[in-house]
């Protein structure tokens, strides 16, 4: 009786293991790093409209009027940048195949380029200079918390979405140089402006991934995920000196105010090792 009951036992016992060994193998702690790379666009956005030093840019002599104009200018620019992450997290998996986890993370991000940059030969100016407008976004790292909801396909194989939140400043910059020159009798002094303005804010990211354990404790996988950046306004608080004609006193026109719209695509690569 006993080498009949015995058998039995055993077979029931590794069915159950293999109906929950996903669940069983997805709960827990873990920790790890990530490695890949950032996509990051921004719309830039600065309004040159009634603005005197545009006004002088756009006379019929200044072919630099394509740029500034009398109007606004916009344009796009993408940055990539390297990313690593240090994350760790707890998930549950269930008998279900249901698996619910949420993720902390600190990271470095080496977005850093010059996102626009316009500049044109300016052949009324003196000594035939070039004008120039450039605009430059850099980031050195982030933090977030976020969420992941998912199901086993597989007793090791994981397909999740997640949602969250994620920090970091991004810094962006703004250059412009005027060439000294004259028109209708004022003179423009040549004045080269620089502004930076960095942000550090809170957004909402939204992805997806996959993650397999290619054995009982380590894992792999891999993550796409979006983050819905911020947007960076750049000040009007310089200005550009107007020189009245005879030596008459100098009149300021402020430098036109910016922004800069961030938006960042992450792919990342994971290795971990769940406890």
């Amino acid at each position: 009786m006993k080498k009949v009951i015995l058998p039995l036992v055993m077979a029931a016992a590794v069915t159950t293991v293999s109906a929950e060994g996903g669940s069983c193998a997805m709960t827990g702690f873990y920790l790890g790093l990530s490695g890949g790379a950032n996509f990051t666009s921004a719309d830039v956005k600065s309004d040159f409209t009634s603005n005197a030093v545009a006004a002088a840019l756009a006379t019929p002599a200044n072919t630099h009027a394509s740029l500034f104009g009398l109007g606004t200018m916009t344009a796009n620019g993408r940055a990539m940048g390297g990313a690593v992450d240090l994350f760790a997290g707890y998930g549950i998996g269930f008998s279900s195949g249901l698996y619910l986890g949420a993720d902390a993370y600190i990271g470095w991000d080496g977005t850093k380029k010059t996102i626009y940059q316009s500049s044109n030969f300016d052949p009324a100016a003196a000594a035939a200079a070039v004008n120039s407008v450039t605009y430059k976004l850099e980031r050195k790292m982030s933090y977030g918390l976020a969420a992941r909801l998912g199901f086993m396909v597989t007793p090791s194989t994981l397909l999740y979405v997640k949602g969250g939140i994620e920090g970091g400043q991004f810094k962006a910059r703004e250059d412009i140089n005027l060439a000294a020159k004259a028109i209708g009798g004022n003179a423009i002094l040549a004045l080269p402006y620089s502004k930076s303005v960095s942000k550090n804010r809170i957004n909402f990211l939204v992805g997806l991934g996959a993650q397999v354990f290619i054995t009982k404790n380590f894992f792999v996988g891999a993550e796409y995920h979006y983050l819905f950046g911020p947007t960076i306004n750049i000040p009007n608080s310089g200005n550009v000196g107007v020189l009245a004609p005879n030596g008459g006193p100098q009149n300021n026109t402020a430098i036109p105010s910016a922004s800069v719209k961030v938006a960042q695509h992450a792919i990342k690569i994971r290795l971990g090792y769940k406890f």
